[in-house]
């Protein structure tokens, strides 16, 4: 009692009426209810129920969401760094009339040994390189850093030397 001679009641801030109760409940019954609301003011037996499915259902929204993050998680992976299915185009770009040029000395004027080699992106180890003559050289300055082999079916492979990758293949004509 106050010094008027009216009844205090606590108030809360909120209304409890979300949980079934009013703002100024009287005191209940001691037990759970101790640790979440004051002294002054307990809800009663149906209160507390209303307040423990709420909460029940909180916790329960909030572990459904965990999981939804955590799948989620596992589907997204990183993609495989694969090397691409097309093969790169040749390092060397020739002219027609370049190529004939190479074609021309290497096939009538260098005596090399020709190669079984089969074909693909690089050249194996066991495939011998020559150094392109110094008359292609002076013709085709752009082929200067590269080296050669000819394979049986007089089709002349440039190779770049550094990494052993075929950087053009000129085949035979039928006009040479």
């Amino acid at each position: 009692m106050s010094a008027s001679g009216t009844k205090r009641t606590f108030r809360p801030c909120c209304s409890m009426s979300a949980f079934g109760g009013k703002a100024d409940m009287p005191r209940g019954t001691a037990g759970a209810a101790d640790a979440f609301f004051p002294s002054t003011w307990q809800p009663e037996g149906r209160q507390i129920k209303t307040f423990m499915k709420f909460i029940s259902l909180l916790v329960g929204m909030s572990i459904k969401m965990l999981i939804a993050l955590c799948s989620s998680a596992v589907v997204v992976r990183a993609q495989p760094t694969t090397p691409p299915v097309i093969a790169p185009a040749p390092r060397l770009t020739l002219t027609a009339e370049q190529e004939y040029v190479i074609r021309e000395i290497i096939l009538k004027d260098v005596n090399v040994p020709k190669e079984k080699a089969g074909s693909g992106d690089s050249v194996p180890e066991n495939v011998t390189l020559y150094p392109l003559p110094s008359e292609i050289e002076q013709k085709v300055p752009k082929a200067k850093s590269h080296k050669f082999f000819v394979r049986d079916d007089d089709t002349i492979i440039l190779v770049s030397p550094s990494d052993r990758r075929i950087a053009d293949v000129l085949k035979k004509k039928s006009s040479d």
